[in-house]
């Protein structure tokens, strides 16, 4: 993998525990901390966005060939999964 690809991170918000906020400020700590950018987050505000916002972030990382990282449950890990493999994106998973 080549280095300093920009990361795509989906989040669905009603997926896990806590503050979203707070989910949202740890997770770009976390990458910067890492990596020393910031990810470009695509949040769903309920899990019938999740597709949608799915699809967003997929071809963003596409075009910008960058990673594609997932935080949630699994029925939002399977969709955004599905996108990254059929696009042939790189994907990680962050449970949430």
């Amino acid at each position: 993998m080549k280095p300093n690809r920009p990361v795509f991170v989906v989040l669905n918000a009603r997926s896990g525990r806590g503050d979203i906020r707070d989910r949202i400020e740890t997770l770009r700590q976390g990458f910067l901390a890492a990596s020393g950018q910031a990810p470009r987050l695509f949040v769903a505000r309920s899990g019938k966005r999740v597709p949608e916002i799915a699809r967003a972030a997929v071809e963003q990382a596409r075009q910008e060939d960058g990673v594609l990282v997932v935080s949630g449950g699994d029925g939002t890990i399977n969709a955004v999964g599905q996108l990254a493999l059929a696009r042939q994106v790189p994907f990680g998973i962050i449970p949430g």
